[in-house]
């Protein structure tokens, strides 16, 4: 996973489409970082920049923080060599020395930071909002505790963040990204391409009949590894969770209430009402004001579209609920008009926007008081998600069990001592699947497995956190190695796979053999006559697939398409099975695209992120060549295990 992230990060392009098709973009100064005092305790100084120094300990501290996020994030466990093999060890230190250039650029430009920003920039953090959107103490006391720090520190580690953020916007800021490379990666990401294709299926060979042992024996010995039994492990299970202590959460009619209305808006409770909407977005304030002037004046919504020779339907926002408008904003304001009535300008997220309601189906919703016994289970959980009452005795439990391993205690006497339900899987491999490869349940299954095969028997292993907040502990007690099945134990697998590759490689055979037909001058409708097939096509595809056929060809062969010019032919195995694709790209183009649409918009400020983190990259470099940069690699090899 981290090589595979560094890897996709090599460049610019790389990463807009990293961004924009996976939605995985990750800055280098977000509102949290590596957290670190950079003149921290520690022995030695591993780094300098400038009149900064880097402890030993404070690196150590950031490394360890950023790998946990990361396993975190992968929801396995990553081990030190796995990171350092990564070149994570490098990655921190970088980030630690570009975060003191900033600090002594901040300390020369006379730059600070009062405390009531930074409580205010505390309190709007996203992070720290609980489901009612206000500050939520537990989420911050929780994230606190978690990264070892007091108020203070919080407050300390937002003002460091907020002072190189200042002098990176100063620099950065409001840079766009060239015409040229916003073309280009809408190009990467829309182009088009149709073909003509024809299949050559499996049927068209014949059924190969069982082989003999000497040949079954052969195959097996070449191919021994694919008939492994995979190693198998018994591990033992402890979870924590808030939903364990729901029990103890009182509702309220408001809290019923709070959840029923989401559940209206949702559609969960009976038929929402439904609107079909036209709306013009504006891009200052002063065009909109005027727009509505002209509203006040007589003039009707569909004046205003003509004005700017817009075409209702593509205004036209059809058979809407609220929950399908994406700006709550403009959802909010939609559906408190009436039939016929329009907005005043409002200020969405994409501009300045004019609503007109063109058509009102009115709802029909279960009354409150008949769906408020279904609501208790949403609520209670809501409830439970936001309580510090219910932390502090989650973080309670989690003490206990600490102080009872701790003492050597197994988990099986953590649970008998804590009346707690222990989980035992008996022999599972990695994949979670027991010996007859049925599917185990497996408590938190993406982050516990990989850190259960990780371990080893008797290892003292970490506490992993669990996607709702709660503990997972969990020990290996039995591993059972991975070894070669014998011959007679595998053999109707073998001969199951000899059949299928031996078919295989005769499909594709044949798939050449009709290519090199058709490059000289065979038409595809022959090859279909050939072949007892015929002709079809596909279009609107995009190299994320873009249509329902998409899902049929798969992913080689779009990828095959996209790089075979057009009017050119191409050969590529089908997405499931041994068929084969032989196919002609018949057309390729590039949508048209308007610079003014809502999706246009977030891509370019996508692409103006990305460049100008680029040059933010650059400037900060400059700053520590100018500064003077030290590292120490003996110390830092120290500080990670490396010598």
């Amino acid at each position: 996973m981290l090589s595979g992230m560094r890897k996709a990060s090599k460049n610019v392009v790389g990463r807009v489409v990293m961004t924009v098709v996976m939605g995985l973009l990750i800055f280098s100064f977000g509102i949290f970082g590596i957290g670190s005092w950079l003149t921290g305790a520690g022995v030695g100084s591993l780094a300098k920049v400038g009149s900064t120094s880097i402890s030993v300990e404070a690196y150590r501290a950031a490394f360890a923080s950023e790998l946990q996020r990361l396993s975190n994030q992968a929801r396995r466990n990553i081990t030190n060599e796995q990171a350092r093999a990564a070149g994570l060890d490098r990655q921190v230190l970088e980030r630690l020395v570009s975060e003191a250039a900033l600090e002594e650029e901040a300390k020369k430009l006379g730059l600070n930071v009062t405390d009531e920003l930074v409580v205010k920039t505390l309190a709007n953090n996203p992070a720290f909002k609980g489901t009612d959107g206000q500050f939520n103490r537990a989420l911050f006391t929780n994230y606190a505790r978690q990264n070892q720090l007091s108020d203070a520190g919080m407050i300390a580690l937002q003002k460091q963040q907020t002072l190189r953020q200042e002098v990176v916007e100063g620099f950065a800021g409001g840079v766009a990204a060239p015409r040229i490379l916003i073309d280009a990666i809408n190009r990467q990401i829309n182009e088009e391409r149709a073909i003509s294709y024809v299949i050559v299926p499996t049927t068209a060979v014949e059924r190969f009949a069982p082989p003999d042992d000497a040949t079954l024996m052969s195959f097996y010995t070449e191919r021994k590894s694919d008939f492994r039994a995979p190693e198998y492990r018994k591990i033992n299970i402890l979870t924590a969770a808030p939903e364990d202590f729901a029990g103890d959460v009182a509702l309220s009619d408001d809290d019923l209430r709070n959840a029923y209305d989401d559940a209206v808006t949702a559609g969960k409770l009976g038929k929402p009402e439904r609107r079909t909407l036209q709306q013009i977005v504006y891009n200052t304030p002063e065009e909109a004001n005027a727009a509505a002037e002209k509203l006040q004046k007589g003039a009707s919504f569909a004046d205003l579209l003509g004005e700017k020779q817009i075409k209702p339907e593509d205004v036209t926002l059809a058979d809407k609920t609220k929950a399908d408008l994406v700006d709550p904003v403009i959802a909010d304001a939609a559906f408190k008009l009436r039939e016929g009535e329009t907005s005043p300008p409002i200020a969405g997220s994409f501009g300045y926007t004019i609503v007109h309601v063109v058509s009102v189906q009115p709802g029909s919703v279960v009354p409150f008081e008949a769906a408020k016994d279904s609501l208790q289970a949403e609520a209670r959980a809501r409830k439970v998600k936001g309580s510090s009452d219910i932390q502090a005795k989650l973080d309670g439990l989690h003490d206990k069990v600490e102080d009872l391993r701790g003492s050597g205690k197994t988990l099986l006497e953590v649970a008998s001592a804590l009346s707690l339900k222990l989980v035992t899987l008996d022999f599972i491999d990695q994949n979670g699947n027991d010996k007859d490869g049925k599917p185990a349940t497996v408590p938190e299954r993406s982050t516990t497995l990989p850190a259960a095969f990780s371990t080893t028997v008797g290892a003292d292993t970490e506490v992993l956190r669990s996607n709702a907040g709660g503990y997972v502990w969990y020990e290996v007690t039995a591993i059972e190695a991975a070894h070669d099945r014998p011959f007679e134990e595998v053999k109707a697998k073998l001969v199951t796979a000899w059949i299928a590759e031996e078919t295989s490689t005769k499909v594709a055979d044949i798939a050449n053999d009709m290519l090199k037909k058709l490059e000289g001058g065979m038409t595809l409708e022959q090859v279909a006559e050939t072949l007892k097939s015929r002709v079809e096509t596909a279009n609107g595809l995009t190299r994320a697939g873009g249509s329902p056929q998409a899902a049929l060809l798969g992913a080689s062969l779009l990828t095959q398409i996209f790089v075979t010019p057009v009017d050119s032919y191409g050969q590529a195995r089908a997405a499931k099975g041994s068929d084969r694709i032989l196919f002609k790209v018949s057309d390729a183009r590039v949508p048209p695209v308007d610079p003014a649409s809502a999706t246009q918009k977030t891509l370019k400020q996508r692409i103006d992120a990305v460049y100008a983190e680029d040059i933010a990259q650059q400037y900060v470099r400059k700053i520590q060549t100018d500064l003077g940069t030290t590292v120490d690699e003996r110390l830092l090899g120290l500080a990670v295990g490396s010598n």
